[in-house]
């Protein structure tokens, strides 16, 4: 005897068996479909990859002064392609170790932010009371001291550098996080899962580290892909103004404050560093306006 919901069953059962796409899979779905994202990962993936590996192609030392060559305009036949500096250094291997220098102090001046900012927030908002007070205090502090005096006080104790960079970027940029994590911690201590988590005896920085920290990586990831280009302005904001990177190495920020000052003779040797760093900066800010709009979970 043939079962009559037979066909029934085992029509619908592809659709039961199916496997609901988690929250990960359908953010990247949502970001391949953002144009302007997808342009600005192929763009910075592009500058990213040129940085790292375009300086070993390029036939330049870039410390090598040419005396034949000094202040040479960009050329397509005379072998310094961008053109050289006042000095007759190739524009173009300085702008990609530039590039190199500040896109790494971008990203692990971001990445020291997540670490220290998450875990922070994480512990203040979970165990709340005297210590959230406590440390939300230190973060006010740490607010309160101007960023330019930071950059001084470091520069005076360990000199300058792309190292001090990183520091005293670094040591400032992971209090937002801090207090975006803390914000999101604070309402999801509340949750049923964590009072489960508790019943069931687990220690308060497991219930941190495996429960907390994970539930606001969407916010975190949002906020981080900001991170890149501000501290990649910052940078170049204090190499500008010879608090960053000095001679020999290089950064976007001190080509960008050498082309300032040959500006009115030699525009190309403002205009390339200018215009990589723009270019860097509009495809992170694209990025993470997909990341956003991705992950945010009002529009799924």
């Amino acid at each position: 005897m043939t079962d009559p919901f037979a066909g029934t069953l085992s029509a619908a059962a592809p659709d039961a068996v199916e496997p609901a796409r988690s929250n990960v899979r359908e953010g990247l779905a949502r970001l391949r479909r953002n144009r302007l994202a997808v342009a600005g990962i192929f763009v910075f993936g592009f500058m990213a990859l040129a940085c790292a590996v375009g300086p070993e192609l390029v036939p330049f030392d870039p410390e090598t002064q040419d005396y034949g060559a000094i202040s040479n305009a960009p050329s397509l036949t005379g072998g310094h392609l961008f053109g050289t500096d006042d000095l007759g250094r190739d524009l173009l291997v300085r702008l990609l170790l530039g590039g190199r220098t500040s896109l790494a102090i971008g990203i692990l001046a971001a990445l020291f932010a997540v670490v220290i900012g998450t875990g922070y927030g994480a512990v203040a908002g979970f165990f709340g009371g005297a210590v959230d007070q406590m440390m939300m205090r230190a973060i006010d502090v740490l607010y309160g001291l101007p960023f330019l005096f930071f950059i001084i006080m470091l520069t005076l104790l360990l000199g300058r550098g792309v190292l001090v960079i990183l520091l005293a970027i670094g040591g400032v940029i992971w209090l937002t996080i801090a207090v975006i994590v803390r914000g999101q911690t604070l309402s999801l201590k509340r949750k049923d899962f964590i009072e489960a988590a508790r019943a069931g005896g687990m220690r308060p920085l497991g219930i941190v580290r495996h429960h907390i920290v994970p539930n606001t990586f969407g916010a975190v990831i949002v906020y981080a892909s900001l991170l890149v280009p501000e501290v990649i302005i910052n940078e170049s904001f204090l190499s500008y103004l010879g608090l960053g990177v000095q001679e020999p190495a290089s950064s976007w920020g001190a080509l960008i404050d050498a082309g300032t000052a040959a500006m009115d003779t030699q525009p190309y040797q403002l205009l390339f560093p200018a215009g990589a760093l723009a270019l860097t900066l509009f495809s992170l800010n694209f990025i993470a306006d997909g990341l956003r709009d991705a992950l945010d979970p009002k529009d799924r």
